[in-house]
């Protein structure tokens, strides 16, 4: 199959393409206080506009059920002129519905992209999935400590905030050139000659409704927590943004090397392992400050590295017919989750600084105290993971147990 395909283009453009997601991400998060202070926004309103282009990426990935019908490469060159369109509208922006609106292209984009990504690797390398999968998300960390280190270096040169969305066009440009006049493969669930009916009946499954509970909770615990890390630690003394290149560094070091650590634990294994590495770095976080929040934040970074990848991974090998509907739910009710709690983080950030304020805190304080309250409400979604995934390890013992019952 490989063979009749450039593959490793199509992978190299894949990581392209997620490199965009994670500058869209990166730049956002580092811009928040600047558009914020520029428009005089409140943090619940900057929430709204952050938060939109996480449905607006669900909205995308409504393509991704329909890749064997409109083609890979047909939905590759839509996400083309939506993040074009999405950029050019946001650098241009002139208040909160322009931006919006802005900042929903750019999310249509980043859907689309993914929207086609993930099922595209899963059939390439089926003996290597969870491998596969995890390195090509090694490429959201890595391009999001190189995008932040970048938009610092903006940011302390004093280079205005629309210019810093300017980045995204660097891997927007990679991804358009390596798809360019490339064939891309049908899913692996037509592949297989199961129907649009199984493909349902898959996704209707306990186990995927399970995974799509778990999604909701583990890809905020990532996206939403690094898009606000900035802002939550902007008043603890230590350049908030470096912050989230040693979260995202730890992430991509993860994912990158994820190989050995699959083979040791399954892929169950390795989403509780994630779970349990993302509640203890959140919970240390909150509690800590300045420099000592250096060690907690790269113990988040390197668990919560694991959650979204591996989900994908574990639906591929246990639904293989959830075809490109499986991951395209997995994604969409990530992202929508996602886009709701960005704003709920906002908004639960702007009540605790009242709050402190009332009580007579000086604003900076209050403003550090609020972060610790909110990183603690965020730390209760992957411990709840814990939980779920001890359930998912113990079921995918008793199951290789009676498979070998049956055997014998």
């Amino acid at each position: 199959m490989t063979q009749l395909y450039n593959a490793p283009r199509l992978f190299t453009g894949c990581c392209a393409a997620l490199s965009a997601v994670a500058v869209s991400v990166v730049t956002r998060a580092n811009i928040i206080p600047l558009v914020t202070a520029e428009f005089g926004f409140t943090n619940a309103e900057m929430g709204a506009v952050a938060g939109t282009a996480f449905w607006g990426f669900a909205l995308g990935l409504v393509a991704g059920p329909f890749c064997d019908h409109l083609g890979m490469g047909r939905i590759l060159r839509v996400a083309l002129t939506a993040h074009l369109v999405g950029i050019a509208l946001s650098m241009t922006a002139t208040g909160y519905h322009s931006l919006y609106v802005g900042t929903l292209a750019i999310g249509l984009g980043n859907g689309l992209t993914a929207s086609v990504g993930n099922p595209l690797i899963a059939n390439l390398f089926r003996e290597h999935r969870a491998a596969k999968i995890n390195r090509f998300h090694a490429w959201y960390p890595i391009a999001s400590v190189l995008g932040g280190l970048t938009v610092f270096t903006f940011t302390q040169a004093q280079i205005g905030w629309r210019w810093q969305l300017a980045l995204m066009l660097l891997p927007v440009g990679m991804y358009a050139t390596l798809f360019f006049g490339q064939y891309f493969p049908f899913t692996e669930r037509k592949q297989m000659g199961a129907s649009a009916k199984d493909m349902v009946q898959a996704c209707a499954s306990p186990l995927c409704l399970c995974l799509l509970g778990c999604i909701a909770l583990g890809n905020p615990t990532e996206v939403a927590t690094t898009q606000w890390v900035s802002a939550l630690f902007s008043d603890t003394g230590l350049p908030p943004i470096l912050l989230l290149v040693l979260v995202c560094a730890a992430m991509g070091m993860g994912r990158y090397f994820a190989s050995p650590l699959v083979r040791h634990t399954g892929t169950e294994g390795l989403l509780l392992l994630s779970a349990f590495l993302s509640f203890g770095g959140l919970s240390l976080m909150a509690i800590s400050h300045g420099i000592w929040a250096l060690g907690p934040a790269a113990l988040f970074g390197y668990g919560v590295g694991f959650l979204i990848p591996t989900t994908y991974a574990f639906l591929a090998e246990n639904l293989p017919k959830a075809g490109a509907l499986g991951t395209s739910l997995l994604a969409a009710v990530g992202m929508t989750s996602t886009s709701v709690m960005v704003r709920l983080i906002g908004s639960h950030y702007d009540w605790h600084i009242a709050q402190f304020q009332a009580q007579g805190m000086a604003q900076g304080i209050a403003k550090m105290a609020a972060g610790s309250a909110t990183l603690q409400l965020v730390a209760l979604m992957p411990l709840v993971l814990v939980a779920a995934y001890s359930g998912l390890v113990v079921w995918k013992r008793h199951q290789r147990t009676s498979l070998l019952k049956t055997a014998g």
